[in-house]
């Protein structure tokens, strides 16, 4: 089995797993329903200890199950921003990280009232 090194930067990490949809009657209608294509993987995220650069690392992930998720879930936004970066060598995932380090957006960024409109309530 080979594995991959993946780096998180939503502060929570995430749990992946995949899904296959069938098909099924339950007397009345047909229904299709999701049933779990074996393990699940916990990404950790840039609250980890384990973080660096802002992006939590995930070691030994099996490379088949994560090519086959990210096939599955390539539409999903924190695929498609950068939020998570896989690669083969840990070097690799960490050059990619210092690459983003302070540039990459997950949505979940603090904000500052002062550009959104906010106003401070009177103290008395």
């Amino acid at each position: 089995m080979s594995t991959i090194t993946i780096a998180c930067n939503l502060p929570h990490g995430i749990h992946l797993q995949r899904y296959q949809f069938k098909d099924k009657h339950d007397g009345i209608a047909a229904i299709r329903a999701p049933e779990e294509l074996g393990g699940r993987v916990t990404l950790n995220g840039a609250n980890h200890e384990s973080a660096s650069m802002g992006f939590g690392i995930t070691e030994n992930v099996d490379a088949e199950w994560f090519a086959a998720w990210l096939e599955e879930n390539q539409d999903i936004a924190f695929v498609n921003n950068g939020s998570i970066v896989a690669h083969a060598k840990a070097a690799h995932v960490e050059g990619a990280v210092k690459e983003k380090k302070g540039k990459q957006k997950t949505g979940f960024e603090k904000i500052d009232p002062n550009s959104h409109g906010v106003e401070k309530a009177d103290k008395k």
